[in-house]
């Protein structure tokens, strides 16, 4: 049984053409971008403007050109639509994410909330959950969250 699942992560890392690490740094900054999707589609509307600030935020974050940040923004949306829960999502990051980045993901995560000009209900109850799965302390989360929204001026 374990060499079945041994020869399928295996054939299914050959397939990809990547080496675990990269695999790993896929699998990353895919449940980022799911992430982002989620919480722009948080408020039951996707705003232009969420979908720009995602796709800038790819970039400048992961160093990428705008067609590989559009391509990640499209498998992070595929990705959020086939999700069951945030959990497969915040488990790849908490896992993956030192302290300082984990509080990164949670700042890409305001901006896009606050990119439509406010933060909502549903918006900032997806913020708490989030924080909470990644394990940010509850102090660190609201420090980022004041900051952030004394700099938008909202």
């Amino acid at each position: 049984m374990i060499g079945k699942l041994r020869e399928f992560l295996r054939s299914a890392l050959e397939d990809t053409g990547e080496a675990p690490e990269e695999a790993r740094q896929t699998g990353v900054r895919v449940a980022v971008a799911a992430l982002l999707v989620e919480m722009a589609r948080a408020d039951f509307t996707e705003a232009p403007e969420e979908r720009q600030v995602i796709r800038q935020l790819l970039e400048s974050h992961f160093f990428l050109e705008k067609s590989q940040a559009e391509d990640l923004l499209g498998l992070g949306g595929q990705r959020a639509d086939e999700a069951v829960s945030l959990q497969e999502f915040t488990r790849e990051i908490h896992e993956s994410f030192d302290p300082g980045q984990k509080l990164l993901v949670l700042e890409m995560l305001i901006r896009i909330a606050l990119a439509d000009g406010e933060i909502d209900k549903y918006e900032r109850h997806l913020l708490g959950k989030i924080a909470d799965l990644i394990y940010v302390p509850r102090a660190e989360y609201v420090t980022l969250m004041d900051r952030l929204l004394a700099e938008k001026g909202a």
